[in-house]
């Protein structure tokens, strides 16, 4: 099953299939795309915003293992050991597949360790730079003691409990893991010669702090913002609340992490009121036709790690905002940009050239035509932006909603020019999929 536009198969977020009301589907990346709302298919028109296929959608879901009930309710079963929802912390509900990240068991686990080793890794060396020198020498005499027999309990409030005892020896006397808890455990002051004693001056136990809302954690689709100004007023007003809600004060909860269907120009104002308070803990954002407010706002965002910024419209070249340098280092990793002026262009890529590591540039071929359906010198311009990144993907599939195909061969050899010139990078083209190796 796949959009008839671009032919991705469909998915729950950028291709999440979209019901016009001539009966036809695009997915969502396309939707937005679409000139003058026409129907690519039967070419009658269409008003924003347009509502999922929801039987499309039910078939994705079923295919995907999410049991659900056909009014959307939670599912008893719900396949317990199938999915996990990244942003609950549970097995996945109806709401949850269309607003959260939904991933296999297995995969949900690798993506929460990559996060906690970071994590856990810093507070470690921190935690240590502050340990007494006294508390040091013990911790390094017990660790020099093993082998020994290791015993852990692990106990949810109010809930069942989990014990473990193994014995350390060997070549499991080596393990690291063990060793980090341990060292983890005397640096934070938890590890105690005697257990007994350790329990008897313990205070009685704190009642545990009510969680902040769980609302819009993790994610949040602005589907809202492809409407007018006029148009769903009460929504947008307890949307941006919401926000506002989970806004630095939740900052240790990380709430507004991601935000998708972002519609930078049909209300540009509440837009911004959003994004300035999603702004201090948003890691990463797809936004559609930003303004120049917007970009100046999502350019200095301090958390922002993805960042998708395309225009389909032409309202930045009348004066083309050049993007001041950064204060802070930049956090940006992943970068697509396609649609804005060369010279903002350039200036992004040059405030964030530092941290980049992998950027898509939408631009087109023929060295006639006007940014960004050409450009004459894309090699000077790439080094002109000081980039040191690892992957480089020249876009260019776009240019077929334009009626434009590009010479695979002059394609070819441009991609190995920029190959010259970043030696250390990958660099590819989205249409032609030629990898330079």
């Amino acid at each position: 099953m796949e959009c008839p536009v671009c032919t991705h198969p469909w998915d729950f977020e950028e291709r999440r299939p979209k019901g016009l009301p001539c009966l036809h589907s695009v997915c969502d990346s396309c939707l937005l795309h679409l000139p003058n709302d026409l129907c690519p298919q039967c070419r009658k028109p269409f008003t924003m915003p347009v509502p999922d296929n929801f039987s499309m959608v039910e078939c994705l879901e079923a295919l995907n293992g999410i049991a659900l009930n056909s009014r959307g309710s939670e599912d008893p079963q719900r396949l317990r050991g199938s999915w996990w929802c990244m942003g609950c912390q549970s097995p996945p509900t109806a709401l949850c597949s269309e607003h959260h990240d939904v991933r296999r068991p297995k995969a949900a686990l690798q993506g929460s360790l990559q996060d906690w080793m970071q994590r856990a890794s810093r507070d470690l060396g921190e935690a240590i730079q502050e340990l007494p020198d006294a508390a040091a020498f013990n911790t390094l005499e017990l660790l020099r003691a093993l082998p020994a027999t290791c015993t852990m309990t692990l106990r949810q409030d109010g809930g069942k409990g989990h014990a473990a005892e193994w014995r350390v020896d060997g070549s499991a006397a080596e393990d690291s893991l063990l060793k980090a808890l341990i060292v983890g455990l005397a640096a934070s002051g938890r590890l105690d010669r005697d257990p007994m004693g350790a329990r008897a001056r313990m205070p009685p136990a704190a009642q545990p702090q009510a969680p902040p809302p769980d609302e819009g954690r993790i994610v949040l689709n602005l589907s809202l913002s492809a409407t007018d100004r006029s148009c769903r007023v009460d929504e947008k007003a307890e949307t941006l609340q919401q926000v506002r809600d989970h806004g630095p004060q939740f900052l240790s909860c990380v709430q507004v992490r991601r935000m998708t269907g972002v519609v930078g120009h049909k209300d540009p104002a509440w837009v911004l009121d959003v994004l300035r308070s999603a702004a201090p803990s948003l890691q990463q954002l797809r936004i559609l036709n930003p303004v120049r407010d917007h970009l100046l706002l999502v350019h200095a965002m301090p958390r922002l790690e993805k960042l998708e910024l395309r225009c389909t419209n032409r309202a930045l070249f009348t004066d083309p905002p050049v993007l001041p340098a950064l204060f802070e280092p930049s956090t940006v990793r992943w970068l697509h940009v396609g649609g804005l002026p060369r010279a903002t262009t350039l200036s992004l890529l040059r405030a964030h050239h530092a941290s980049l590591k992998v950027l898509w540039l939408d631009v087109g071929l023929e060295p006639a035509a006007e940014w960004p359906f050409g450009c004459s010198d894309l090699v000077d311009f790439v080094r002109q932006c000081g980039l040191d990144i690892r992957e480089l993907v020249i876009g260019r599939e776009w240019l077929d909603r334009y009626g434009i195909r590009h010479d695979r061969t002059k394609c070819r050899a441009q991609l190995q020019l920029l190959e010259r010139s970043l030696p250390d990078c990958l660099v590819s083209c989205d249409d032609c999929d030629i990898p330079i190796i």
